[in-house]
């Protein structure tokens, strides 16, 4: 059961019973006892004063440090825009309605303004909320102290300590939602933490991998090579422009002496046509000799022609006593003009490659620059990205170091405060078992009749035992819950150590499991150990034969979930057990308005152990055709 709820039974019980009990004259121990109440009923008033959503909101958000931000409240405004207009015209309507609430209830109406939907209307919103949440806190303070008071005054008096429990709880729950909000920063954190150490990983190859790339020694190769080829290159160079004038030589001297064949032959035949005079020797004389002269020139343009043409050796001898077999000797050898041609081809080819393969290299070379220039400014720019995520890594380490210490604190005021609201439960129950045994002797004594049936109904009521145990129950669970974000979060945090530690990032980037793995251990003891109280409790309420019996089974199903997550190698078995224990809470109660979350539950655990809802685990579901719902 919930606290205010509680607060309301034992108020009711405590108000009939001062009624009863009050006895005709004061004693000096009763005035006292009297007095206590009266501190009690007003620690209580004072709690109801207390707003849980402030506690919850300073958990979450620094109001202080948001109000004074106006760069960030400006850019709030810019961006909401329009919708600022309508929530500010929202929250005007509201009021207007509160007012009229108050009016219509002859109460003094409240004094209430929208905020403008502007910067300083922000900060005057937020300097409002700012100082009702400090007023909210010392309220708290004061439920407190008053408790405090209260149980100084008289400790053994009914509703005393019960009064005094409720405001350790509300003292409680209010840590435990500062240490839950520091939690779930603790795990945001950690998780950041394990990716920002993964792209630093990640960073540290592409940098280990630009660093490798070092291009001198490919570039020096390559300008030794394309020295080399530049020598080679001249040197094809001239053979080239010494075939190509050969063969221009060749080509004009073949034109010229074909020409003069033809020339020649031109004339041997013109001058055969002329013919001599016959019987005259003079005119014979000189017909042959011109003949002989023509005859001859065209056999030396022929041989010229064809050593041109076809090369040979000019001036060689051969013996011609055995020309078949004796070598030619001397003479000057000439390269057949088809050779040359080929030559000049092949050297024309190797000059053009050459020149190719140069400027290849040449470009290449430009590219292994260009690679050394890229790979030296990548190699910069991932050396300060490492850089950044390594300090990123150090702030975060050093955040989640601040964000453990002050989450233990807030947690040991939680712990603190659940133990001193469970203690004060445990007492109000045995001040209720006093002054039960006091009723009874009272009715016995003076009553035995049973006259008195407003004291009858109370002896016999059986929540009157059930109020302190269950409180007390709850304020266990409600350390149990600490306890369980601990075991969570250390674990989480130790395996986060182990990781970094596997990356060997750096030394400063590490985080020692070790306070972790000893925070799961404590926490686990502690937790299970206060688990056990609560679960004690709540078996022997759901053993109560009670109409309500199925709260402190539903209480008990939540004790058994918590304790799966403090022990998550009996996870297993422990939400089988809640399984169970719901499954009990709801029977023949599906349809009452006040269990549907305990049905949800049973629901959920249900579809766990792989069975549909509203079937236990190892029945066989309906079938569809008899599913009325599926009609």
């Amino acid at each position: 059961m919930r606290p205010p709820i509680l607060a309301g039974i034992v108020i009711a019980l405590v108000l009939v019973a001062a009624s009863i009990l009050v006895p005709r004259f004061t004693t000096g121990p009763q005035r006292s006892a009297s007095a206590a109440q009266q501190l009690a009923a007003q620690a209580r008033a004072e709690l109801e004063a207390v707003s849980p959503q402030h506690t919850r909101l300073t958990a979450h958000v620094d109001v202080a440090a948001l109000r004074g931000d106006s760069a960030a409240l400006e850019a709030a405004v810019q961006a909401a825009g329009e919708a600022l207009q309508q929530i500010t015209q929202a929250a005007g309507r509201d009021i207007r309605r509160a007012e009229e609430s108050a009016r219509q209830a002859g109460l003094r109406a409240p004094s209430l303004s929208a905020p403008a939907p502007t910067v300083a209307g922000l900060q005057s919103a937020l300097a409002t909320l700012e100082q009702s949440i400090k007023d909210n806190t010392a309220q708290l303070a004061k439920a407190q102290s008053t408790a405090s008071s209260a149980v100084s005054t008289d400790g053994d008096a009914i509703g005393v300590q019960f009064s005094a429990g409720i405001v350790h709880y509300a003292k409680a729950a209010e840590a435990v939602a500062r240490a839950s909000s520091l939690r779930t920063d603790l795990a945001e954190r950690a998780s950041e933490l394990l990716a920002t150490a993964a792209r630093w990983t990640s960073t540290r190859g592409s940098l280990d991998q630009y660093r490798g790339l070092d291009t001198a020694p490919v570039a020096e190769r390559l300008r030794a090579d394309l020295a080399e080829l530049a020598k080679l290159k001249t040197e094809a160079e001239g053979r080239l422009s010494g075939l190509q004038k050969a063969v221009q030589d060749r080509e004009a001297e073949l034109a010229q002496v074909t020409a003069d064949l033809m020339a020649a032959r031109e004339q041997l035949v013109a001058h055969e046509a002329l013919d001599f005079e016959p019987g005259n020797d003079s005119s014979f004389a000189a017909y042959r000799a011109r003949f002989l002269e023509l005859s001859e020139r065209i056999r030396s343009l022929q041989d010229r022609e064809f050593t041109l043409r076809f090369g040979g050796r000019v001036g060689a001898r051969l013996d011609l006593d055995a020309a078949a077999s004796a070598p030619l000797e001397g003479g000057e050898p000439t390269k057949p003009l088809e050779v040359l041609r080929e030559r000049l081809e092949t050297a024309t080819e190797l000059a053009r490659r050459l020149g190719s393969g140069s400027s290849e290299m040449e470009e290449q070379i430009r590219h292994a620059g260009r690679l050394a220039d890229m790979a030296k400014a990548e190699s910069q720019r991932y050396a300060e990205r490492l850089a950044e995520l390594l300090e990123r890594q150090k702030s975060l380490i050093a955040e989640i170091a601040d964000l453990s210490t002050r989450a233990l604190t807030e947690e040991s005021a939680a712990i603190a405060a659940a133990g001193a609201a469970a203690n004060a439960f445990k007492a109000s129950h045995a001040a209720i078992q006093s002054w039960k045994r006091a009723a009874s002797e009272l009715q016995n004594q003076y009553d035995p009749q049973r006259q008195n049936d407003r004291l009858t109904i109370l002896l016999r009521d059986p929540y009157l035992d059930q109020v302190g145990p269950s409180a007390e129950a709850a304020a266990r669970v409600l350390a149990g819950r600490v306890y369980a974000g601990q075991v969570e979060s250390g674990l989480r945090l130790a395996d986060v150590g182990r990781r970094l530690a596997q990356m060997s990032i750096d030394e400063s980037v590490a985080i020692d499991p070790a306070p972790f793995d000893e925070l799961v251990s404590t926490a686990q003891t502690a937790g299970m150990q206060a688990l056990d109280i609560a679960r004690a409790n709540y078996e022997r309420l759901g053993q109560a034969q009670t109409p309500t019996v199925w709260a402190p089974l539903g209480a008990l199903a939540a004790a058994e979930l918590l304790a799966a997550r403090l022990d998550p190698a009996q996870a297993d078995i422990l939400r089988a057990k809640a399984l169970e224990t719901i499954q009990r809470a709801v029977d023949k109660r599906e349809q009452s308005p006040y269990l549907w979350r305990f049905v949800l539950l049973r629901d959920h655990l249900l579809r766990e152990v792989g069975a549909a809802p509203g079937t236990a685990p190892g029945e066989t579901p309906p079938a569809e055709e008899d599913d009325f719902f599926r009609g």
